[in-house]
């Protein structure tokens, strides 16, 4: 339920009674203290005067055209010097009704459950003194509901079956029934991935003797493939069920990947494994197992030795890590395909922590930070930092402030592959070395861990650029967005992107970008937060995507297509 806002005017127009026996008065004066307590809750607006501007309207269901009733109006904006915020409940009619307005900016949306609200799209209303917009008119969109079944490989319905809904916006879920059926309420509309993942622990195969064998189900998308790339979207509309979707899952081998862990003190107990799902550009961490611990799935013998059961076909990185109590380590993951057979002789080798030493350079001084060349701060962010961002799932990362003279010292920092980022935004990373050994751009693999390493990091502010045109063919542009996204995403991290909005003579420009090699497209605004997030929508832009390779000062021209929907 959406929080009550911070300001002073209520926020619903129905008042509270607070019950008699949590008063604490005399029954004589309970009326005079729940007039009181009415008084307290019940805040009233600002008395209107001739200046004030008045807003009204109605709001209106986008698919039927309908008034929506009791719909939640909310006025947010900035005049008179503060921040304010509205609020209106609509009438049996759909209409509202807010007075009493400064003049100022302001944006106006509405909520209502069962219906979508988008944040993102809100109308924006500039208010003068004494203005009158009486006609506002604010669209709800119905959400939307996808149902089906879930089938085994002979057409039998699996029951107690998690199903999971995705797209740019999230994702909600639900569980079979006993006949297999399931049904997710509660959806914005858009295209969703559906998949179903059978309930089950990370145990052996069952011992049989009546002459039958297990039968073991991987996690299946709609219609029936172990990965996204095969997987068919469900549209949803609003007010609509998309119902009729069967999902047959698929059946998988019951393999192991077994091995042992090495290097850990004496012992040493919750020593966790982490099976980390390899999956396109998204990486899905999961506790697997432990040293010693009660978890009723796959557990570490007091050897070392490991067993990880029924994990589904595909690429994973193993890992593991110990956080002791005076000192933490990790191993360095190890690479692995899941197939039809058992993996054996998986070594994980536990590395403690250590500290990383090391100097900025600047290749220009431009690049420098006012300190670095004894200099006052300008105001902006200080200290400057350098910042490790783990890209194994299991190392975290690690952050040390720059001196004067740029050196540093990151502490405790675990083995495993980092992209290391530099947070003055005049400059990025554009090369290191790591002792005597050259490291072109960002990323450091510290598998061996960093113990006497020594980290130079140059820093360069030279970018280059690209811009071009959407061809559209008459189809409209608004609320279009170009991307640009590291061709190699799973290695730059998540957060290196880069939007432009497209103009309205259908040009674009994205400036300051660092030299490398992207994929650019121009995206729909609904999927942006699906692409960003790991690029759960980025594929479906594959027919109109352009790779582009943008040099120190280039100038890059590249038109672009709008995807035909």
């Amino acid at each position: 339920m959406r929080k009550p806002p911070s300001n002073p005017l209520p926020w619903r127009t129905h008042s509270c009674v607070p019950r008699r026996d949590r008063l604490f008065a005399p029954a004589h004066l309970a009326p005079v203290l729940l007039l009181a307590a009415a008084a307290l809750f019940a805040q009233t607006a600002p008395p209107a005067d001739d200046n004030s501007a008045t807003v009204a309207g109605v709001v209106v269901n986008t698919v039927t055209g309908e008034p929506v009733p009791r719909a939640h109006v909310m006025l947010n904006g900035y005049a008179a010097g503060k921040q304010r915020s509205y609020g209106a409940m609509t009438t049996a009619e759909g209409k509202f009704s807010i007075t009493g307005l400064p003049a100022g900016n302001y944006n106006a949306m509405a909520e209502r459950v069962g219906f979508v609200v988008d944040h993102r799209m809100p109308n924006s209303l500039a208010l003068n003194s004494a203005d009158h917009k009486d006609e506002v008119t604010l669209k709800l969109t119905p959400n939307g509901a996808i149902a089906g079944t879930v089938v085994d490989a002979d057409g039998e319905p699996v029951e107690h079956c998690d199903v999971m809904a995705e797209s740019g916006r999230g994702s909600q879920g639900s569980t079979t029934d006993a006949q297999g059926r399931f049904r997710i309420a509660g959806l914005a509309p858009g295209k969703y991935r559906i998949q179903a993942t059978p309930q089950e622990g990370r145990l052996p195969p069952e011992i049989r003797t009546d002459g039958t064998v297990e039968a073991h189900y991987s996690p299946t998308y709609y219609p029936n493939s172990l990965d996204r790339a095969g997987a068919a979207k469900v549209s949803v509309q609003g007010g609509v069920e998309a119902a009729g979707n069967e999902i047959r899952l698929v059946r998988t081998p019951i393999v192991c990947v077994n091995g042992r862990v090495t290097g850990v003190p004496p012992g040493a107990e919750n020593v966790q494994l982490v099976a980390n799902e390899k999956r396109d550009n998204v990486r899905d961490f999961g506790f697997v197992g432990r040293f010693g611990g009660g978890w009723s799935g796959a557990r570490v013998k007091k050897d070392g030795t490991f067993a990880i059961w029924r994990l589904a076909p595909g690429p994973y990185r193993i890992g593991a890590h110990w956080n002791g109590p005076a000192a933490q380590m990790v191993a360095a993951p190890v690479d692995v395909v899941v197939g039809d057979s058992n993996i054996d002789g998986v070594e994980l080798r536990m590395v403690p922590a250590a500290s990383l030493s090391g100097q900025v350079e600047f290749e220009s001084d431009y690049a420098k930070p006012p300190a670095a060349e004894g200099k006052p701060m300008d105001g902006r962010q200080a200290p400057q930092q350098v910042v490790l961002q783990g890209l194994d799932g299991i190392n975290g990362g690690a952050v040390a402030q720059v001196e004067a003279n740029g050196a540093f010292t990151l502490e405790k920092v675990l083995p495993g592959r980092y992209r290391v980022n530099w947070n003055d935004g005049r400059g990025y990373i554009t090369s290191m070395r790591l002792g005597q050994s050259e490291i072109a751009g960002p990323i450091l693999d510290l598998s061996n861990g960093a113990a006497g390493a020594t980290l130079t990091v140059v820093v360069s502010t030279q970018y280059g650029s690209v811009s071009g045109s959407v061809e559209a063919n008459g189809a409209s542009t608004a609320g279009m967005i170009v991307a640009l996204l590291p061709a190699d995403q799973s290695s730059a991290g998540r957060s290196w992107w880069q939007t432009s909005g497209v103009a309205s003579d259908g040009s674009y420009s994205i400036n300051s970008v660092i030299p490398g090699s992207y994929r650019l497209a121009v995206i729909a605004q609904e999927d942006l937060n699906g692409v960003m997030q790991g690029g759960d929508e980025w594929d479906d832009y594959a027919p109109v995507m352009e790779t582009v390779a943008i040099a120190v000062g280039d100038q890059v021209t590249q038109n672009l297509k709008l995807l035909a929907r």
